[in-house]
């Protein structure tokens, strides 16, 4: 197998992911929601989200965490985050 072939079959094989994050309100309790998912972007699953939630604003030392555990989870999975600044 040429090296060109092998470079082409590895290309193949990785894996892309974006991280989400959506803000809202619980209806039945009014509490702030912040949820982090990551998605791989061929097929749209769901690898991994992770929700943080509060009486008052989320600050970043309750996202920054959720966050972490959702990009770790996607990397873990084999997924390459697009969306990150130093990768892709």
């Amino acid at each position: 197998m040429s090296a060109l072939q092998t470079e082409a079959l590895s290309a193949q094989s990785v894996k892309f992911a974006a991280i989400t994050r959506e803000k809202g309100r619980e209806s039945s309790t009014g509490r702030t929601v912040e949820t982090f998912t990551a998605v791989d972007i061929e097929t749209g699953e769901v690898i991994a989200t992770k929700q943080v939630k509060n009486w008052g604003s989320i600050t970043p030392s309750q996202s920054v965490p959720a966050e972490g555990v959702v990009r770790e989870a996607a990397r873990a999975a084999g997924y390459t985050i697009t969306n990150e600044k130093g990768e892709m």
